[in-house]
C-alpha cells in the first residue's frame, strides 16, 4: 500500500487518512504475527500433551506389573478386605501354601470362610474379634495364630490387621499381613532346650558326683591300707567302676560344651605310662565282661613325661575302646602304642586292631554335623549310646592329628589314631613300666605307691570340713587321718560361719562344698569374709565341689576360694594343698617335734616268727620288706591266699578252648596274688599261662597246667603248715579270758558308727590278743565283718551282746561327727 499514488486533487485530510491507515495496518500485522505464534504454541503443547499422556500410561503399567509382581512373590501374605468384609486380594504365596487352585475360589468371601480350614476355632475366634476391633476403632491390631497347611506342616504368624481409610477418613478396606515367626519360634525353643539341657547336665553331674565321691574316695581309703589279695582286687575294681562312670558324666558334659562351642584344651605335663595304665585297666575289665581277648605291646623309646591336655587323650581312648568293645562279640582285640620324636615334638599313634563289627571305612574326624560314620544307624546298636564317639573326632581334630579306619582285611578291623604332644622331658618309659603296663600290673602298683604316699605328720594343724552330705565328710576326713591332723565338720554354710565367727578355734585350711541346701559355698564364703576379723579375712578356704566343669576353678578363684578341689577327690592334689597351706607355712621347731612324734613308718617285725621259714619259690624276706616288716600282715596274706587260691584252682582244673578267656582272667589273678606275697616262681608260671591264653594257645596251657596246679597245691600246703604251725604257738603264748572285753566291744561299735577304721583295728588287734571261755566265736566273727565292711552287722550284733547299753541317737550322730 505504500506503493498507492493518490490523486493531487486531494487535500490535505487525504494524507492524514492516508497516515492512519499505514499505522492500523502495522498494528493488524503485528496481530497476525501474534496469532501464528499462538497457533504454534498451542499446537507444541498439544503434541507434548499426547507424548505426555503415553509416558504417563505407560509408567502407571509399570507401576501395575511391578506392584503385581511385588504382591504375587512376597514371602508374606497379605490379604485385602473390602469395607463389607470380602476378599478383594489374596497374595499367591497363601494360595500356594493352602494348595488354592483359583483365586476365584477366595474372592468375595470372608475371613472366617476362607481361613475355618486351616486354624482353630480359638485362633479364628481371636482373629475375627481384632478385625472388628480395628474397623471400629480405626487402629491397627496384632494377632497371633497357627496356621495347620495339612497334616505335616504347621506355620505361625504374627498377623497385623490394618484399615484402610481414604481422604475423608472413611473405611475403604481392611489389609492382612501376615509375619511367619515359626523359624524364630522354633530357635529360641532350641536355645531355651539347648540351655535346659546344659543346665540339666550340670545338675546331674553334681548328684552323681557327690555319692560317686564316697565310692571312689572309700576304696582310694581301703587301697592305702595291707588288704587280703581278694579285697584288695574287689577294691581295686570298685575304684576302676568309678572311674568308668566319672568318665560317662565328663562326656556328657562334653556333648553340650561341643554344642556350645565352649570345648576348649588345657594344656599340662603328665605322665604317659599312667595314662595308658588307667585306659589299658578299664579296657581289660571291659574284655572280661565280653570273653575277648585283649592284648597290649608299647614300643621303646617312647617319652614318659608329655605335656597336653592328659584327660583329652585319654578320653579319647577310653571312648574308642569302650565302643570297640561292645562292637566285640568274642574274638581279640589289641592296642599298639607307638612314637616318633621329631625336635620338642612326639606324634604318639594308636593302632588297634581285632574282630569286631566294622566302622565305615575312612577318616574319621570330621565335623561332627556331617560325620556319617560316628551316628549312622549302621554303627550303632542299640545298646551303644556314641556318647564317646561323638567327640572323638573333635577332640583328635582340635590337637591336630587324624583318625581313621581301615577295613581292606575282611577278618580283621583296624582304627588308627595319630596326635602330636609336646616332650616335657626325653628320658622314655622304661622298660619294666612297660612289662608292668603290657600284662595289667601298673594298677597296682599305682595304689601301693599311693598308700606309700609320704604323707606329712600335721599334728599341729586344724581343718574344717564342710559339707552337707555325711558321707563326704566321712571320705574327706578318711583321706586325711593319715596325716594326724584335727579334722572339725559342719553341716551347712551357716554353722561354718558361726564356727569361724566364734574364735573358739582357729582353722589352718577350711574345706567348703559349693552345693549345699539354703546357703551355697559361695555366700557362706562370703559371710565368712564379713565378719571382720583378720583370721576370717585370711583364713584359706578350699572348694570342694562335685561340680567339675572346664572353668569352674577360675569361676571359684574370682569369688575368693584360694583352691579348687573336685570330688571324686585326688589324694595327690589333697596331699599338694595340705602340704602348701599347713605343713610350708609352720616353723623349723613345730616341723622337728612334729616329725619327733610322727609315728614310725617301718612298723617293728612281731616276733620272727617267720625268721627260719623256707619253702621253695618263695622269698620270705623279700615279702616282710614289702609289708614293711610287718609279719603279722604278710601272715594275713598269706592265709588270704591259701583260701582264695583253692577255689580258684577248682575252677581251671577242665580247660577249653572257649573257657580260655576265662583261664586267662584266672591265671592273671593267681599271678598277681602269688606275686603279691613274693610266690614268684608260681607267679612266673601263672604269667606264662596268661599269655597264652590270651593268644589262643590251647595245646600249651593244657600241656603245662597239671603241673602248675601241681605247684600251686604245693605251695598251698606248705603255706597251711606253717600256719597251723604257728597258730598252736601263738594260742600257747596268747593270755586267757572269761569273754571279750566291754569296753573293746563298745569302742569297736562306737568306730563302726564313725566308720573310723584306725579304730577299729586297734579294737580288734586287743580283741585278738586272748583266748576266751566264752565269746571267741564272737571275735573271729566280728573279724570277718570287718574285713567285709558289715558294719551294719558289727553294730547290730554288739548292741545284742551289750543289752541295755546301747548309744543313744545324739551319741550316734555325735560318734559320726568326731
Amino acid at each position: 500500500m505504500d506503493d498507492v499514488i493518490l490523486p493531487a486533487c486531494k487535500s490535505e485530510d487525504l494524507q492524514l487518512e492516508l497516515a492512519r491507515l499505514k499505522k492500523e495496518n502495522k498494528h493488524l500485522t503485528r496481530r497476525v504475527s501474534s496469532m501464528r505464534n499462538r497457533i504454534e504454541r498451542i499446537n507444541t503443547v498439544m503434541e507434548y500433551g499426547t507424548v505426555l499422556n503415553a509416558a504417563m500410561s505407560q509408567e502407571k503399567l509399570r507401576n501395575e506389573i511391578f506392584l503385581d509382581l511385588f504382591l504375587r512373590n512376597t514371602p508374606d501374605i497379605i490379604f485385602v478386605f473390602d469395607k463389607n468384609g470380602k476378599f478383594i486380594y489374596c497374595a499367591d504365596i497363601f494360595m500356594k501354601l493352602a494348595d488354592i487352585s483359583s483365586v476365584n475360589s477366595v474372592i468375595g468371601r470372608s475371613f472366617g470362610e476362607v481361613m475355618g480350614a486351616y486354624v482353630s476355632a480359638a485362633d479364628l475366634a481371636e482373629t475375627e474379634n481384632a478385625i472388628r476391633y480395628a474397623t471400629r476403632a480405626q487402629v491397627g491390631v496384632s494377632v497371633s495364630c497357627a496356621v495347620a497347611y495339612g497334616e505335616k506342616m504347621t506355620r505361625a504368624y504374627d498377623i497385623h490387621i490394618t484399615p484402610m481409610l481414604n481422604n475423608l477418613s472413611e473405611l475403604t478396606g481392611v489389609m492382612f499381613l501376615f509375619h511367619d515367626q515359626t523359624d524364630h519360634l522354633q530357635a529360641r525353643a532350641a536355645e531355651e532346650a539347648s540351655r535346659a539341657k546344659s543346665e540339666f547336665l550340670t545338675n546331674v553331674s553334681h548328684e552323681i558326683r557327690t555319692p560317686l565321691n564316697a565310692i571312689m574316695g572309700i576304696s582310694e581309703i581301703e587301697l592305702q591300707k595291707e588288704l587280703p589279695y581278694e579285697m584288695r582286687r574287689n577294691f581295686e575294681r570298685i575304684h576302676t567302676s568309678g572311674s568308668i562312670l566319672l568318665s560317662i558324666i565328663n562326656d556328657l558334659l562334653d556333648i553340650s560344651k561341643i554344642e556350645a562351642g565352649k570345648l576348649e584344651l588345657v594344656t599340662a605335663e603328665y605322665d604317659l605310662s599312667l595314662l595308658l595304665s588307667d585306659t589299658i585297666n578299664l579296657s581289660a575289665m571291659r574284655a572280661a565282661g565280653k570273653a575277648v581277648r585283649f592284648g597290649v605291646k608299647i614300643g621303646r623309646g617312647i617319652p614318659s613325661r608329655l605335656c597336653g591336655d592328659k584327660i583329652r587323650v585319654k578320653q579319647i581312648l577310653n571312648n574308642l575302646l569302650s565302643d570297640i568293645f561292645k562292637r566285640a562279640d568274642g574274638g581279640f582285640v589289641s592296642i599298639h602304642v607307638g612314637g616318633e620324636t621329631i625336635g620338642d615334638s612326639v606324634c604318639l599313634a594308636f593302632t588297634i586292631t581285632g574282630t569286631w563289627r566294622k566302622f565305615e571305612s575312612g577318616r574319621m574326624n570330621q565335623p561332627l554335623s556331617a560325620h556319617v560314620p560316628m551316628n549312622s544307624p549302621d554303627n550303632l546298636s542299640m545298646d551303644e549310646t556314641g556318647f564317646g564317639l561323638s567327640i572323638c573326632g573333635k577332640l583328635v581334630d582340635m590337637m591336630g592329628g587324624v583318625i581313621f579306619t581301615d577295613n581292606t582285611n575282611d577278618a580283621v578291623s583296624t582304627l588308627m589314631v595319630r596326635i602330636t604332644q609336646r616332650a616335657a622331658d626325653p628320658a622314655p618309659i622304661p622298660d619294666d613300666v612297660i612289662d608292668d603296663i603290657e600284662n595289667f600290673r601298673l594298677s597296682e602298683t599305682r595304689h601301693i605307691e599311693n598308700r606309700k604316699l609320704t604323707r606329712l605328720h600335721m599334728p599341729y594343724g586344724r581343718v574344717l570340713v564342710v559339707d552337707d552330705v555325711i558321707m563326704n565328710i566321712d571320705v574327706a576326713k578318711g583321706l586325711m587321718l593319715p596325716y594326724g591332723l584335727q579334722v572339725d565338720c559342719a553341716e551347712s554354710g551357716s554353722s561354718a560361719i558361726e564356727m569361724v565367727r566364734s574364735s573358739r578355734t582357729e582353722y589352718d585350711l577350711i574345706f567348703m562344698d559349693h552345693m549345699m541346701p539354703e546357703m551355697d559355698g559361695v555366700e557362706a564364703l562370703r559371710n565368712i569374709r564379713a565378719v571382720g576379723t583378720d583370721y576370717a579375712m585370711n583364713v584359706p578356704v578350699v572348694a570342694l565341689t562335685a561340680n567339675a566343669i572346664a572353668g569352674n576353678a577360675e569361676i571359684f578363684m574370682r569369688n575368693g576360694f584360694q583352691e579348687f578341689l573336685s570330688k571324686p577327690i585326688d589324694i595327690l592334689q589333697l596331699d599338694r594343698i595340705l602340704n602348701k597351706y599347713i605343713h610350708d607355712k609352720q616353723s623349723e621347731e613345730t616341723l622337728r617335734k612334729a616329725a619327733e612324734s610322727a609315728p614310725s613308718p617301718v612298723r617293728e617285725k612281731q616276733g620272727g616268727r617267720l625268721a627260719n621259714a623256707l619253702i621253695r619259690g618263695v622269698d620270705i624276706e623279700a615279702g616282710l620288706r614289702q609289708y614293711e616288716g610287718d609279719e603279722e600282715l604278710y601272715l594275713s596274706l598269706i592265709a588270704s591266699y591259701v583260701k582264695s587260691s583253692s577255689t580258684l584252682l577248682e575252677s581251671i582244673r577242665r580247660v577249653t578252648k572257649e573257657s580260655l578267656p576265662d583261664y586267662a582272667i584266672i591265671a592273671h589273678g593267681l599271678k598277681g596274688a602269688s606275686r603279691g606275697i613274693c610266690a614268684d616262681a608260681v607267679g612266673d608260671t601263672a604269667e606264662k599261662l596268661e599269655r597264652a591264653a590270651k593268644a589262643g594257645d590251647y595245646n600249651l596251657v593244657v600241656s603245662c597246667n597239671d603241673n602248675f596246679i601241681s605247684e600251686t597245691e604245693n605251695l598251698i600246703g606248705e603255706f597251711s603248715e606253717i600256719l597251723s604251725s604257728l597258730e598252736s604257738a601263738r594260742k600257747t603264748e596268747r593270755g586267757k579270758k572269761p569273754a571279750p572285753s566291754g569296753e573293746l566291744l563298745m569302742a569297736l561299735r562306737d568306730a563302726c558308727y564313725s566308720f573310723n577304721m584306725k579304730d577299729m583295728e586297734s579294737a580288734m588287734r586287743e580283741l585278738k590278743n586272748y583266748d576266751y571261755e566264752k565269746g571267741g566265736d564272737l571275735v573271729l566273727w566280728l573279724g570277718e565283718q570287718i574285713e567285709n565292711l558289715e558294719y551294719d552287722k558289727i553294730r547290730e550284733r554288739i548292741d545284742e551282746e551289750l543289752d541295755g547299753n546301747k548309744p543313744s541317737a545324739a551319741t550316734r550322730k555325735g560318734a559320726r561327727k568326731t
